[in-house]
């Protein structure tokens, strides 16, 4: 009876999730909220660490005078989109309420999903320079579901240099407890964001 009531509770959750799709303008104007927080807050990094592909967009229009790098570490679930392009294809020609039920459904799959087990991350020299001579470095991504990305870059950039004050920034957390949450954030639970790039994005 718990189980069963757990599982209710986490479907009502996800029933009460909504979409926002952010076109080129909305999508700068977020961006410069979010590196309001961080400059309030008094933070200033000396490297912003970008996740590809979605956080780096957003890195770079967030503090675009401060130098950048680029790590990747993909999702599972976007290694399934780029795998079925064909398909994709369809979902961007969907109605929006169609696209937006598709979203929280994937985030209903995802949170169902409890693994901490964390993905691995690609990093080339120049990005590991460039973390090496830095002290303060904000990493940044576009979205926090499980929160498995952001941490497994963390710890990365932390094995590289323990001295380093690392902060964290996304537009949106998905989930009430990913494995880490992010230092600035615009949204928290319940919000899924539509980004300009992203694969269900009308075309």
């Amino acid at each position: 009876l718990k189980h069963t009531s757990q599982n209710y509770k986490n479907i009502s959750n996800f029933a009460n999730m909504r979409v926002v799709t952010l076109d080129n303008k909305a999508f700068e104007e977020v961006c410069h909220d979010l590196a309001g927080k961080v400059v309030i807050d008094g933070y200033l990094p000396d490297l912003i660490v970008g996740i590809a592909t979605g956080g780096v967009y957003v890195s770079r229009h967030i503090m675009p005078s401060v130098p950048h790098a680029v790590i990747s570490c993909q999702r599972p679930s976007t290694a399934v989109k780029d795998s079925n392009k064909t398909l994709m294809n369809i979902v961007q020609c969907l109605p929006l309420w169609c696209r937006n039920l598709l979203r929280i459904v994937e985030a209903m799959l995802l949170g169902c999903n409890k693994s901490r087990r964390l993905p691995q991350v690609d990093i080339d020299k120049e990005c590991i320079n460039a973390i090496k001579a830095s002290k303060y470095i904000l990493v940044v991504d576009d979205a926090v579901d499980s929160g498995n990305t952001l941490m497994a870059v963390k710890e990365t950039i932390e094995s590289l240099d323990s001295d380093v004050e690392i902060r964290t920034a996304a537009i949106t957390v998905t989930t009430s407890a990913p494995a880490i949450i992010p230092d600035y954030y615009i949204y928290h639970n319940r919000t899924l964001i539509r980004f300009p790039w992203s694969k269900d994005a009308a075309k």
